[in-house]
């Protein structure tokens, strides 16, 4: 099994190597094309229909971004990220929409966790201005929508932002917020409530946003249900308050990584299936620049994180020829 030995060899990519080597593994055809960007020299997908779903421009948000879908038969659920300047900026929401006839005509977009913001404070500033007041950014982005006992809830993710002083720049997790979405319309049922929250939920005040004030910073009644369905392998997000306030190195014990990918389970013919999944390198000096992959023979997933939350020690390899523009 070429991926099973991948990981007795070391990644090595010596010469001598008699397995697969990593910078020979993604072999396909045709070859990539690295001079294109955006498409790799690969023919795309065709396209059926094109929908604009949320124009942010016209009502007044220059930036969306983190959309994530759920299909139940033809009704499909939409959240995403919505700021009106920066992305992770101070006030950040949740957003969504739903469609009735599989994405084709969609409910106009809305606010579904509003901004966490102190009651003397305003989402209309960018970044500089906080940092020079040096003044944590709350925001709320697009992670999840999920079916519980047939209800559908959207869940967003704390994304908190710091820059002053000494401790210079980073970003800090303070927990996920769900809320029930209607299945009519897609409009908020009910209130906001917390999957989880950690020592940095009170830190960055959070208790004295709209969270705390009109909602009472309570945990949801479903949340055990949510969180479990959140360590699935097809359904791991690819943040978390855990990766945001640690770190997760790949195999070289220096690539710090984030953005993980759902998994897909790979049936073999001469051998055991496999979950595998990919990782994105986020590490502000000698980033690789390339695509990170791993793998777990563990159908139940866990093995791996989030199940596993270790900063060393995870076994994540690196595609050597396959470039992330996404970091250029």
């Amino acid at each position: 099994m070429k991926l099973k030995t991948l990981f007795l060899a070391g990644l090595s990519c010596s010469p001598g190597a008699s397995i697969l080597p990593p910078c020979e593994y993604w072999q396909v055809e045709p070859p990539l094309n690295y001079s294109d960007v955006l498409y790799a020299g690969w023919n795309q997908i065709p396209v059926e229909k094109e929908v604009l779903i949320y124009n942010g421009s016209l009502i007044g948000r220059t930036y969306a971004h983190h959309p994530q879908l759920l299909a139940v038969g033809e009704t499909v659920y939409l959240v995403h990220s919505s700021a009106v300047i920066d992305e992770d900026s101070m006030g950040m929401e949740l957003w969504g929409a739903m469609s009735h006839d599989g994405g084709y005509t969609w409910t106009p977009s809305h606010s579904l966790l509003p901004p966490a913001l102190l009651p003397n404070q305003t989402n209309v500033a960018n970044f500089s201005y906080w940092c020079n007041e040096a003044i944590w950014q709350r925001a709320i982005g697009g992670l999840a929508v999920l079916e519980v006992d047939s209800e559908i809830w959207g869940v967003g993710e704390t994304t908190d932002f710091f820059c002053w002083g000494d401790i210079g720049s980073g970003t800090r997790g303070a927990g996920r917020i769900a809320r029930q979405l209607s299945s009519v319309d897609g409009m908020p049922i009910g209130d906001p409530c917390w999957l989880n929250q950690n020592n940095w939920t009170y830190i960055e005040l959070y208790n004295e946003t709209v969270y705390g004030t009109k909602y009472g910073m309570k945990f949801c009644d479903k949340a055990a249900d949510m969180n479990a369905q959140l360590v699935e392998p097809t359904k791991v997000p690819a943040w978390s308050a855990w990766l945001y306030n640690d770190e997760f190195y790949a195999a070289n014990n220096w690539s710090s990584l984030q953005e993980v990918t759902h998994a897909v389970w790979i049936e073999q013919s001469d051998g055991p299936g496999y979950w595998q999944r990919f990782w994105r390198d986020i590490s502000p000096t000698n980033n690789s620049m390339r695509v990170w992959w791993e793998i777990t023979f563990d159908k139940e997933g866990k093995s791996w994180y989030p199940v596993i939350e270790e900063e060393y020690g995870n076994k994540v390899g690196q595609f050597f020829n396959v470039p992330d523009e996404t970091n250029i």
